[in-house]
């Protein structure tokens, strides 16, 4: 990635032994306008030292949280904007097809305390099931089969 970094953040891909670079760009850009580069995925290849760009994400990604549902091999994101200024919602990335699409939870993302803001997101393997926090409090998610 060639633009500013705030907001960036970077996952362990398992399914191809490398790390996804998620989102970021100039400092609060993603408030004005679409700032494409908050959509931006990247992978890196540790061995190769190589850098490819992915599918954009279908939201803007700052400070993310990309869990990986080790079952169904896929990344979860939940993005809240209260005012709606971005796309809110769960949204997988498939690193197999490099493709984003949207899940529809059974229980709907509350809405964030402040006006804006990222699910801080964990797969529990156990029980099959995410774990997300906004503020304070905890919710769980299950993926649909």
């Amino acid at each position: 990635p060639e633009h500013g970094s705030m907001g960036r953040t970077i996952f362990y891909d398992p399914t191809k032994k490398r790390m996804l670079i998620a989102g970021g760009g100039r400092l609060d850009a993603w408030m004005r306008g679409k700032a494409r580069e908050f959509h931006e995925l990247y992978a890196f290849d540790p061995k190769t030292e190589s850098v490819t760009r992915l599918a954009d994400a279908p939201t803007t990604l700052y400070s993310s949280h990309l869990a990986f549902d080790s079952k169904r091999k896929l990344f979860v994101a939940v993005a809240v904007f209260n005012k709606q200024e971005q796309r809110s919602g769960m949204f997988a990335y498939d690193p197999t097809k490099d493709a984003w699409h949207e899940i529809r939870p059974a229980n709907p993302i509350p809405p964030h305390k402040s006006w804006m803001g990222w699910m801080k997101l964990c797969y529990d393997a156990h029980h099959d099931c995410f774990i997300g926090m906004i503020g304070d409090k905890f919710y769980a998610y299950r993926l649909p089969d």
